[in-house]
């Protein structure tokens, strides 16, 4: 697959341009984050989102898998922990669900077939800096750090007592958010699972 460049589209099959990549936020073991915006039929761009471009050889679990079906695993398992977003985030404040996610052409130039193929995870923007940028660029008192990490306790409660409960398996630093009013904003969706439907996964390790 082509590296991803700046001003490159991704989107579905039936909109392969939607959306246009701006800079990378970070790459990270599953993939990389990427700021971008929709790009309307007249060519305007709107709305912001953080792409996550998934990679098949990231996610390919069992020996026997191929590539393209890594993809279409993750895909419907995607799809189907994420059925109800606009749900989930009624029922957690707090949390940056996935407005879409979607199989489409690797990143490319616009107009132009992309080269493979790959997964994609769009969510809403967040503006802000994530908790190790957060805790880098100034001097968190204690009672800061307290508060940010019981806003994070509480959503990750949420989370797991919710009617229907889910498990996030990848809080770190990355992926929670710290706005500049305080809030706190836990994302990237991509693992999560309900209790027990995991017979097997990759362990990542992640320091910090």
């Amino acid at each position: 697959m082509e590296e991803p460049q700046p001003r490159y589209r991704v989107g579905g099959d039936d909109a392969p341009d939607l959306y246009e990549l701006r800079r990378r936020v970070r790459t990270s073991g599953e993939g990389d984050v990427w700021h971008a915006a929709s790009v309307r039929q007249d060519g305007i761009t709107d709305n912001l989102w953080a792409v996550t471009i998934l990679h098949a050889h990231h996610l390919v679990t069992a020996y026997d898998q191929t590539l393209d079906s890594a993809l279409k695993l993750w895909h419907d398992r995607l799809r189907g922990s994420l059925h109800e977003p606009a749900q989930l985030q009624e029922d957690v404040p707090g949390i940056v669900s996935p407005t879409v996610v979607f199989l489409g052409d690797a990143p490319h130039p616009p107009g132009e077939p992309g080269k493979g193929r790959t997964l994609y995870v769009v969510s809403p923007w967040i503006e802000g800096s994530d908790l190790g940028a957060w805790r880098s660029t100034r001097e968190p008192s204690f009672q800061d750090i307290c508060d940010v990490l019981g806003k994070l306790a509480v959503i990750i409660d949420a989370l797991a007592h919710r009617a229907h409960p889910l498990i996030h398996r990848d809080v770190s630093p990355d992926n929670v958010m710290v706005r500049p009013d305080g809030q706190v904003r836990l994302i990237d969706f991509t693992f999560v699972r309900p209790p027990n439907t995991a017979a097997g996964t990759v362990v990542v390790l992640k320091r910090g």
